[in-house]
Order: C-alpha cells, then structure tokens, then sequence
C-alpha cells in the first residue's frame, strides 16, 4: 500500500463531525469582520438567550478594556456559552462568538511564541470539562 493510499484510508476513517469542526475554525479564524458590529450582534444573541443582564451590561461597556482571555477567564457568562457551543457543535452560537473566538485564539498564539524561548521544560497540561 503506497503512503497516499494508506493517509486516504486515515482520512476516510475520520469523524464527519470533527472534519466539520475544523472546517469551520479555519473559517472563523479567516474572517474579516468589525468588531463593534459583531459585539452588538453578540449582545441581541445574548439577551435572546436571556444571559443575566448585569454580567451583559458589563461585558459590553467593558469588553474593549480587557484582553480575550481575561474574558474568558473571567466568571461571567462567556466560558460557560462558548464551551457548551463548541461541546455540542452549536454553529449558530460559534458564528456570533466568531470575533471572540478569533481574538482569544489570537491572544493564546501570541502567547505561545512569546513564552515558548522561555520554557523549555516539559510540564503536564490538565484540561477540563
């Protein structure tokens, strides 16, 4: 069996679900989009899916002061509706968090260059759920 042959195989055995998903990182990752539009349109998704109103009035007078992943480490609204829009691959929620998800993803990369000369040991990375 030649290489091409045998990596087809190993794309032909891949999830569609996952083939979808990253997919559509690469197309949120790419898009150009303003910000502020994409704020508002975030905020009215939001309210439609009656996030608690306070936490909603101070992402949006604050969202610009902070970082992407001050946000979603901070213990609002975000971390709980992103993690669940990507869990349950709900696009819908994923395409109105696309200029968040782009900063965050922006910020973490940015990140891991600036700190990779740094670090040079292994050490162990927990993820939850």
């Amino acid at each position: 069996m030649t290489e091409t042959t045998s990596g087809q195989r190993n794309l032909d055995q891949l999830e569609p679900s996952y083939m979808y998903s990253v997919i559509f990182k690469e197309i949120i990752l790419e898009i150009h989009e303003d910000d502020s539009k994409s704020l508002n349109k975030l905020i009215e998704y939001c309210q439609q899916q009656k996030v608690n109103e306070s936490q909603l009035k101070y992402f949006q007078r604050e969202y610009h002061k902070k970082s992407s992943i001050w946000w979603y480490t901070e213990p609002i609204f975000l971390y709980g509706m992103l993690n669940k829009a990507l869990r349950t691959l709900d696009m819908g929620c994923m395409i109105k968090m696309g200029f968040f998800i782009r900063k965050l993803h922006q910020e973490i990369e940015q990140l891991c260059c600036e700190q990779s000369d740094e670090y040079t040991a292994v050490f162990p990375v927990y993820r939850g759920q």
